[in-house]
């Protein structure tokens, strides 16, 4: 039976340099969608990406490899309507990043992550992608 709760048939791609915090958020995450990829740069991520097994990125912003608004702009580029939420503890305008979904505010606060992911699935099970 398939859960009601479409957080629960996602496949997130999680991009975040700092190994506690991805390994923190990644066992947030596995407990609530169906599948969690996590890796440590922006450059592993897009290549995951290119593998086409992941329905949304979750990405920090500020990380080696690739940034998350270049990594942004490259997902863009191909998938026009993959969902992107980028996580930054910068939030001032000269930082923005107009190809995320949503920018959530580092501390990440779970509540604030778990809405966001929500409204993300929603929009994907309205057009049939999940």
């Amino acid at each position: 039976m398939i859960s009601d709760n479409p957080l629960s048939r996602l496949s997130v791609l999680y991009a975040e340099d700092e190994d506690e915090m991805r390994d923190s958020m990644a066992t947030i995450l596995r407990r609530r969608v169906k599948k969690v990829v996590p890796v440590s740069n922006g450059k592993e991520a897009f290549d995951r990406f290119m593998d086409g097994d992941t329905d949304m990125v979750i990405t920090d912003f500020q990380m080696p490899a690739m940034n998350g608004a270049e990594l942004s702009r490259k997902i863009r580029e191909i998938a026009p309507g993959f969902p992107i939420v980028v996580m930054s503890a910068f939030t001032d305008e000269s930082r923005a990043i107009p190809e995320a979904d949503a920018v959530v505010a580092k501390p990440v606060l779970k509540d604030d992550l778990l809405r966001v992911l929500t409204e993300c699935a929603e929009k994907l099970r309205q057009n049939g992608q999940i």
